[in-house]
């Protein structure tokens, strides 16, 4: 796949692209050798969503930070193209 891509698009134009495979065969192969991570994910949103659920200043705080209100303006504008888009490149958290 890495071949054929620069091949078609040489070194600079296949670049990205094969940054992007590396990275998610890093990835998954992470994951793969470490099931546990994705139980783990699993229960601590359940624990969180208990926590939400049972505590009200943390929801006022939670929903404040989803609507990009805490006050902190690099994380209220990554909130709001977050919410807004619905999706958020991993760069534009840098």
């Amino acid at each position: 796949m890495v071949g054929a891509a620069i091949g078609a698009h040489e070194r600079r134009g296949a670049e990205r692209f094969v940054q992007e495979v590396f990275w998610r065969s890093y990835f998954k192969g992470h994951l793969e050798t470490r099931p546990s991570i994705w139980t783990d994910y699993q229960r601590q949103v359940a624990e969180a969503h208990e926590r939400l659920a049972a505590n009200f200043g943390l929801r006022r705080s939670y929903g404040e930070a989803v609507e990009g209100r805490t006050g902190i303006d690099g994380f209220d504008d990554w909130a709001r193209r977050l919410t807004g888009e619905g999706w958020l490149h991993n760069h534009g958290r840098m």
